[in-house]
């Protein structure tokens, strides 16, 4: 097979991979076997890379959002001490629950 051929083929494979045209799976064995063993995988570990990356930014966005909603709902209405507290106190929970849950994830 002509080489200009083989690299058309494994772009189009790349871009199939990246748009989930077909699961990861077979995209790796098609790339293995047009590119007879020689393609890295460095493109998957980019790829992973940004997951972690827009995980750790929407894990962040949400935390901030709970915050600041919780400081508006306890310091600016009018809520009884209690009700305050409950709200703060579930924020806590909701909070170590996600961390433990990502810390978990990760690893």
């Amino acid at each position: 097979m002509n080489s200009s051929r083989k690299e058309v083929i494994i772009k189009e494979i790349i871009y199939w991979k990246e748009h989930k045209m077909l699961p990861d799976h077979y995209c790796d064995y098609l790339l293995a076997l047009y590119s007879e063993g020689e393609f890295e995988n460095n493109h998957n570990d980019r790829m992973k890379g940004n997951k972690l990356v827009n995980r750790l930014s929407l894990f962040l966005i949400l935390i901030s959002d709970l915050l600041l909603i919780s400081l508006f709902v306890i310091y600016f209405t009018e809520l009884a001490f209690v009700l305050q507290m409950m709200i703060l106190t579930s924020f806590v929970v909701l909070l170590l629950i996600l961390g433990i849950y990502y810390s978990k994830k990760e690893t």
